[in-house]
This record gives structure tokens, C-alpha cells and sequence, in this order.
């Protein structure tokens, strides 16, 4: 077939043009390849015309729909048959809640079949994605001869290209259209690489204004710390992301679409350079020191205020969490709480249903627009932390050593870029643990369409940061890497904009400490001489024993997730602090399968641990 192809230059010709997309995302990415020497047009609705080799890639985010035109031309002399087929790119095969379907009523399908010669067959089509991930999908046209010497059914499917044989009526797919909205001319970008031409354009849904920032949720802008770049994945890369997020084509975040933003710290080498790079510049995994992620300030509508094991008001666990994005630094929940110094917590208004302003949000007198969260757990060493996917975890550290150690990221005269007077590099809160596994447990997280996925495992023997698995997999020396279709199971997000471990890999210290029957700091081996400044931890009551109780503080994932005993929502581990061992950890082990999780808690005395790491967290103080 491909040698009658190249002998007799049959060529085809598809136009892609865009009828609806809608649902939950704001957008979706168009990709072409054709030749440079080939003349590219638009008009004002969407509809782009050129010559192709019979491929279309198209992106479709998580839980949206994509529908379109593929209108099939035959500029040859005399009838062709023709086929059209998906090939998944990402992931590899096509997911149970995805369909790739012709929208008709009809009893036939006009997916495949013959077409006369200077005539065109229109075939509408769409791609419906209920998954929680995004996917990268080639639509394509295989030709063929219509002769009676050639028969009219002779298509050559190649590895990977299936035929599209699905249909689905339009009452079902729904006619709304966004053709009317958008700004063609801003939204579509012209690419050259390795002598092909990429035209990629996007169709934003809104109401026919021009909008800078195109995230939607209400969350904040995250504050840029002096020395931080921001990033997006693109192309298997990352690279600069528009700081305004008005370009769709390097756009930096939007939390409807599970996508948190990400930022890095880099090295003194390069920093200018990325400082005054242009955005879409790719930003070198060599050059980065650290990778975080805005975790937005938010409130929550309370789903077990008493803290009493085993209640869920309104099915958060299964369902969601109840989360609302607050913009600027106002607390508009109706709960308020404070924690007495003895540890205790006493609250006002605090009742299933209210909303509470999650704590994690105020550090000492200081109310924050959002916290930066290290993506994945320190590594480096005591010297030069980093926070970097695909090494070893730093570990066999005491609490008091991983505290110091992260503190140096914001240190005076630090090699980080981070203006010391400005921001505030700390190990992570228990209360910011539980910041970041309410938000993934919500609809902006694992939970987009009313139904929660639990968090993948890191199940890497060696410790290995964003590695990932399926929930509950067992220990392993090999590592899905966190940009793998099985790595990004891992991630708050379900893709490579989440946070990492916050299941398995190494048990995660984290600033959360019994006070002794007095009010007073208890230390045990975490190598503290004196109690650390209040803001940079948070206290519990005293108790002997290590039963979860109600002990814990409303938005810190400990007493209100536990479902029973000592276990927790999706069966992780709650063991609470004790007298004997007065500091939290969190997330588990890569050993500890179906136990570990983003609600597991646990105890221990602060030593440093073979298995013990921690996380860096860092904020804008101005």
C-alpha cells in the first residue's frame, strides 16, 4: 500500500473544525505537523485548513469534552476509500472513560468508506474525557483505492491505529459551541521545529471578553518568591510559564483543570538567564535546585467538626471536600479557632457544614495568599538541600537537623536567589500536610467529578523521590518515573503539576508536637535544645497514649479522617502522638502498601531514622 501511495501521490486532506468544547475545562490544544513550504489559513469560527500527512494530534483535559469536524477532500482523479482511526499517544491505551465516537443519529457510521473525486465528506466527531487525566489522542486518515481492480476496502492500519467504529448521538454530546467566544488570532501559535510547522490553537470558553488570567477557580496568584521561575510541562520538558497566565500556549495554571502551579529555585549560574528568558524557554533539569507547589488559600466546609471516628457529614472522603479558593488574605470561613498553649483547640462556630479557613494559611501574625510546598521530598544534603525528582531522599537526620536544613534554602547569603527578608524557607507543618491532603481531596485535586481516587503509592525500595504506583502496590527496586503515565498516579493531581509522596517513599517528619502535662516543649531525640518559635510548629495535647481520639486540630488530617481505631480514610495508618513519641510523621514507607496514604499519621521520638526524610515549605513574607 505504501508503495502504491508514493507511486501514484495520493494525497488527503482533512479540515479540523472545531465545534464545542466544554464540560469542566477551559481549553484544549489543536497540534499539526506540515510541511514549512505549506500555506496555513483561518478563518474567524475555528475552522483551519491545510495539507497533512492524514494526522491530527489533539489534547483533551481532564473531564471535557472535544468535539469537531473532520472533513475529508479528494483532490485526485477518480474515487479513493478512505478510514479514519485514533492512535493513543498519552497514555498508550485508551482509557475505560474516554470515548472517540462519530456523533450521528444515523444507523451507519461515515467513519470510513469511499468518496468521488473533488468531493468532501464531512465526519463530526468528539472526544469525550471523563478521566481525571489529560490525553493526547492522533486522529488520522488512512486512504485507499476505490477501483474494481483494487477492491474499495484495501486500508492498511499501522501499529497502534484503531479504526474509529463508535458513534453517539448529538443529544447525548450536547450542541453548545464556542466558536463565537474566542479570539482566533490570539489564540493560535505557529511553531518551527526540525523543519516541520506546528500550528497550535486553543479555544477558550467564555463570554466574549477578554480575560488575562485564564484560570477561573477563584484561587490566588501565587506569590512569586524572589528567585523563583515559573514553570509548565510541555513537550515532555519544562518549561517558563507566562507569569500572567494569559497564554494559553505556556499557561501556568488552572485548578479547575487539576492543574497547580509550579515554580523552581535554580542555580546562581543560570538564574539571570530564566529571570530574563522568554516565556515557553525550556528550563533545564541541571540548573534546578528545587522544585514547589502553590498550594492556594482556601476554606473548607467542615465534615466532622466533633472529630469523632468514623463521621463524614457529606461524603467527603468518597466524594470530595468541600473546598472554596479565598482571594487575598481575608478569612471569610465563619469558624474560628485557637490553640491554646497546652495544645488544646477551642473553636467558634465550629459545626458540620461551616466553612473554615484553613489554619495552614497563617504563619505566626503573617495571613498568606498561599504556601509553596516542596513537589517532591528534601534531597541533597545538610549543606545544599534540594528538592529534586529521580534521587535518593535526604534521610538520617534528626528533626532538628532536616529544620536547620531546610531553613538554609531562605538563609542569609543562601545560593538559592530567595531574598532572606522577603520569604521564609521552613519544614513542613503537620497543619500544611493537611493543607495539601484536603486539597488533593477535593475537586481540585483526585476528586473532579464527585468521586475520589486514592493517592498512588512511591513503593521504590531505594527511596527514589516521584516514583509511583496504584494505591496499595507493594515494594519495589524499579521507579515509575513522575512523568510516566504510572508515576503520575502518584500525584495530588493525577498529572506532573501535583505534589509527589505524600504516599510512601520515606516516612516524612513533619513540625507536629505533644507538649508535655505542663504546656511544655518535649523534645526526645529530635536534637532541639529549646522549643522553636511557635509559628513553626504546631502543638498537641499531652497524653500517654497514641489512640487518634480527638487530640487532633480541625484542617490538619489527623482526628477528623479517622474512620476507625487506628485507621484512617482509605485504610492508612492514625496513630497519634504519645508521651514517648511526641512527633508526627506522615505518608508512610514504600513497604507499607495499602497502610500508607496522604491521611496516614504516625508517631515516633524524632531521631534520624534510615527511613525518615522530610518536606520544604516556602512563603512570601511581604
Amino acid at each position: 500500500m505504501v508503495e502504491i501511495i508514493k507511486r501514484n501521490y495520493l494525497l488527503s486532506l482533512i479540515v479540523i473544525g472545531l465545534i464545542s468544547l466544554s464540560l469542566y475545562s477551559t481549553y484544549a490544544m489543536f497540534t499539526s505537523s506540515v510541511e514549512t513550504d505549506d500555506i496555513v489559513s483561518m478563518n474567524t469560527i475555528m475552522n483551519y485548513t491545510f495539507k497533512i500527512n492524514g494526522t491530527q494530534n489533539l489534547k483533551v483535559s481532564p473531564n471535557s469534552k472535544l468535539r469537531f469536524n473532520a472533513i475529508i477532500e479528494n483532490d485526485m482523479t477518480g474515487a479513493i476509500s478512505y478510514g479514519l482511526y485514533y492512535k493513543m499517544i498519552v497514555p498508550e491505551t485508551l482509557p475505560s472513560d474516554v470515548v472517540i465516537a462519530e456523533v450521528t443519529n444515523n444507523s451507519s457510521l461515515t467513519t470510513s468508506g469511499t468518496i468521488n473525486e473533488n468531493s468532501q465528506i464531512v465526519v463530526p466527531l468528539v472526544i469525550k474525557n471523563n478521566s481525571d487525566i489529560e490525553v493526547n489522542i492522533e486522529i488520522g486518515i488512512v486512504p485507499g483505492y476505490a477501483t474494481e481492480t483494487q477492491g474499495v476496502n484495501q486500508l492498511i492500519y499501522e501499529n497502534g491505529q484503531i479504526p474509529i467504529t463508535e458513534k453517539i448521538s448529538p443529544e447525548e454530546v450536547g450542541d453548545d459551541s464556542c466558536s463565537s467566544t474566542i479570539k482566533c488570532t490570539e489564540e493560535c501559535k505557529t511553531i518551527i521545529e526540525n523543519g516541520m510547522q506546528y500550528n497550535k490553537c486553543y479555544c477558550y470558553v467564555g463570554d466574549g471578553t477578554e480575560i488575562v488570567n485564564k484560570d477561573t477557580s477563584g484561587a490566588n496568584t501565587p506569590d512569586l518568591v524572589e528567585g523563583l521561575i515559573p514553570i509548565t510541562y510541555k513537550e515532555n520538558k519544562w518549561v517558563k510559564a507566562d507569569e500572567t497566565n494569559g497564554d494559553i500556549e505556556n499557561l501556568w495554571y488552572d485548578y479547575n483543570a487539576q492543574k497547580w502551579a509550579n515554580a523552581v529555585l535554580v542555580n546562581n549560574s543560570s538564574r539571570s538567564t530564566y529571570q530574563n528568558a522568554s516565556v515557553g524557554t525550556e528550563v533545564k533539569e541541571a540548573d534546578i535546585l528545587a522544585y514547589y507547589v502553590w498550594i492556594p488559600r482556601y476554606k473548607y466546609k467542615l465534615f466532622n467538626a466533633k472529630k469523632v471516628a468514623g463521621t463524614d457529614s457529606y461524603n467527603a472522603r468518597t466524594k470530595g471536600i468541600d473546598i472554596v479558593f479565598e482571594n487575598g488574605e481575608e478569612k471569610t470561613g465563619t469558624v474560628t479557632c485557637s490553640i491554646a498553649n497546652n495544645g488544646t483547640e477551642s473553636c467558634s462556630g465550629a459545626t458540620n457544614g461551616a466553612y473554615y479557613t484553613h489554619p495552614a494559611f497563617t504563619f505566626g501574625s503573617i495571613e498568606l495568599n498561599g504556601i509553596w510546598v516542596g513537589k517532591f521530598e528534601l534531597t541533597g544534603n545538610t549543606t545544599t538541600p534540594t528538592v529534586k525528582p529521580n534521587v535518593s531522599s535526604l534521610r538520617n537526620i534528626n528533626v532538628s537537623t532536616i529544620s536547620n536544613t531546610i531553613a538554609k534554602i531562605s538563609g542569609s547569603s543562601n545560593s538559592y536567589g530567595v531574598n532572606s527578608s522577603k520569604a521564609n524557607s521552613h519544614m513542613m507543618k503537620n497543619m500544611e500536610w493537611g493543607a495539601v491532603a484536603y486539597l488533593t481531596n477535593s475537586k481540585y485535586g483526585r476528586c473532579p467529578n464527585g468521586t475520589c481516587t486514592e493517592i498512588g503509592i512511591n513503593n521504590n525500595s531505594n527511596f527514589t523521590t516521584g516514583c509511583g504506583a496504584a494505591p496499595g502496590s507493594g515494594s519495589s527496586s524499579s521507579c515509575n518515573a513522575y512523568t510516566t503515565a504510572n508515576g503520575m498516579l502518584a500525584s495530588t493531581t493525577k498529572n506532573t503539576y501535583g505534589v509527589y509522596d505524600l504516599s510512601g517513599g520515606a516516612y516524612e517528619y513533619v513540625m507536629g508536637n505533644m507538649v508535655n502535662s505542663s504546656g511544655g516543649f518535649y523534645s526526645r531525640n529530635s536534637g532541639f535544645s529549646n522549643a522553636p518559635e511557635s509559628k513553626y510548629y504546631d502543638k498537641y495535647p499531652y497524653n500517654t497514649t497514641n489512640t487518634a481520639g480527638t487530640r487532633g486540630h480541625l484542617g490538619d488530617a489527623t482526628s477528623e479522617v479517622v474512620a476507625s481505631g487506628y485507621t484512617g480514610w482509605n485504610n492508612d495508618y492514625a496513630y497519634f502522638v504519645s508521651s514517648s513519641f511526641p512527633w508526627f510523621h506522615r505518608g508512610g514507607c514504600y513497604g507499607n502498601g495499602s497502610s500508607a496514604g496522604a491521611f496516614y499519621f504516625d508517631y515516633n521520638d524524632g531521631n534520624a531514622g534510615s527511613s525518615y526524610s522530610g518536606r520544604a515549605v516556602l512563603v512570601r513574607l511581604d
